[in-house]
């Protein structure tokens, strides 16, 4: 019943990447496939990243190809993303580690560029990856995304195309079945800085069913100024969960005053609805993560009170944040504070 930090020794190796300095800061992902084994990516974004595998009870770096991402379902069924988004020809790649070795995906039915942004396995022998596709050869933002499936043996196979317009951006899938899934994702605003300056970027809820992909208006129960939705995850047909974090300024501006909070949308199998969330004070509570077992569930993330009057941008942030823990229980979400 207590959370504990937790030491981890790093090989020189690790430890030069994982150093202090320039913008962006740290990011990450964890997966754990039991109590014995698991794994985690920490990102330097100015560096690198590090692979890290917890088994015999200690956390170790371990050999890795710069992953971004990580989802383990067993000792010999971990996926992982590597490479770097829109930086050439198939620059970010799909990988599965076998117990043994980490082993290329074969993708097919994709453009010139194979994007791979995300992937969602839902057991060791079905799940989704979402690719961005540009038949051009260089990336130009044309808002054409495929879903493949996974079809076995280190081979996928095309399930469908999300065309989410010129400048739309899908950043996130999760899918339940070959028949149902939502992505999200936001629509960028094209013209000159005249018209899109302090501009709030359009948000977009995509939902697979009946065999296509179509858009689903996003409803909130109060006034939000600047919303991103982050992340999502889906536990069933008739119950899904999606991550946004709202500010009150213009993101990427330098001033004073900004906060930003997150929002949280709770799909109940009819329709999306925003829910209550703990009141935690500060002038910025972010979550960044969140994951289910049975009817509880954690959201874990930072709180912040900013220095009065001090001008700051809102990626600066995260320096006066202290850890913080959301807790799901009995159906509501409540700040956890650690006796």
């Amino acid at each position: 019943g207590v959370w504990a930090p937790t030491m981890v020794s790093l090989s020189s190796s690790a430890a030069g990447l994982l150093v202090t300095g320039g913008p962006g800061g740290f990011n990450g992902s964890i997966s754990m496939d039991s109590a014995t084994d698991g794994w985690a990516v920490v990102s330097n974004f100015n560096r690198g990243s590090v692979l890290f595998h917890y088994t015999h009870g200690a956390w170790h770096d371990v050999p890795g190809e710069h992953l971004s991402f990580v989802q383990a379902l067993s000792p010999q069924s971990v996926w992982g993303i590597v490479g770097e988004p829109y930086s050439g020809p198939h620059s970010m790649a799909l990988v599965r580690f076998d117990g043994a070795t980490w082993r290329q995906q074969t993708l097919s039915g994709a453009g010139a560029i194979n994007d791979v942004l995300a992937v969602h396995m839902t057991s060791e022998s079905l799940g989704w990856a979402l690719i961005y596709t540009d038949k051009n050869g260089a990336y130009t933002g044309n808002g054409t995304y495929t879903i493949a499936q996974y079809a076995g043996n280190d081979t996928w196979a095309y399930h469908s195309t999300l065309k989410a317009g010129p400048l739309g951006d899908i950043g996130g899938l999760a899918m339940i079945s070959p028949d149902d899934g939502w992505a999200i994702g936001e629509q960028g605003i094209d013209g000159p800085s005249s018209v899109t300056d302090g501009v709030p970027v359009p948000q977009m809820l995509y939902h697979y069913s009946h065999g296509k992909w179509q858009s689903v208006p996003l409803h909130f129960n109060e006034t939000v100024s600047y919303l991103g939705l982050q992340h999502i995850v889906m536990r069933s047909a008739t119950d899904g969960w999606i991550i946004g974090q709202d500010q009150n300024l213009r993101p990427g501006i330098t001033a004073s005053g900004i906060e930003k909070h997150t929002i949280l949308l709770h799909y109940d199998g009819t329709s999306w609805t925003q829910v209550s969330t703990p009141v935690t004070g500060g002038d910025a509570s972010i979550i960044n993560g969140i994951s289910f077992a049975g009817d509880t569930g954690w959201a874990g993330g930072f709180v912040a009170a900013l220095p009065d009057g001090k001008t700051i941008q809102d990626s600066d942030v995260p320096s006066y944040g202290t850890p913080m823990l959301w807790q799901y229980i009995n159906g509501n979400w409540t700040l956890y504070q650690q006796k």
